[in-house]
């Protein structure tokens, strides 16, 4: 839909291919919805979820960082499995349940 470099106007905010990645980058640290608003300056996930319905690439980078996060907390929980990094187990797994519903 967007030529790289192309910024478009979505409903009052504007859309630019580099927060593709961004949210990517975002995902790799476990982030989810919010912290990618915020890396890339939309203040509503509304907007945020529009966004994955009109621009497919937006809403593949959104299908690769859901992969991307949850291969950050799978890694987290069996480091912290095998007592390599110090965590709640608990916390861990309210995280999972309610982040990867399925």
């Amino acid at each position: 839909m967007s030529k790289e470099g192309t910024v478009l106007k979505a409903k009052g905010m504007w859309y630019e291919p580099w927060m593709c990645d961004k949210i990517k980058e975002v995902a790799a640290t476990g982030g989810h919805v919010a912290s990618m608003c915020v890396s890339i300056g939309i203040k509503s996930p509304d907007t945020f979820y529009r966004w994955i319905k009109e621009f497919p690439e937006f809403g593949e980078a959104y299908s690769e960082s859901k992969l991307i996060s949850l291969d950050f907390y799978e890694r987290l929980s069996l480091q912290m499995a095998t007592g390599e990094v110090k965590g709640d187990s608990r916390m861990m797994t309210v995280i999972l349940n309610n982040k990867f519903r399925n």
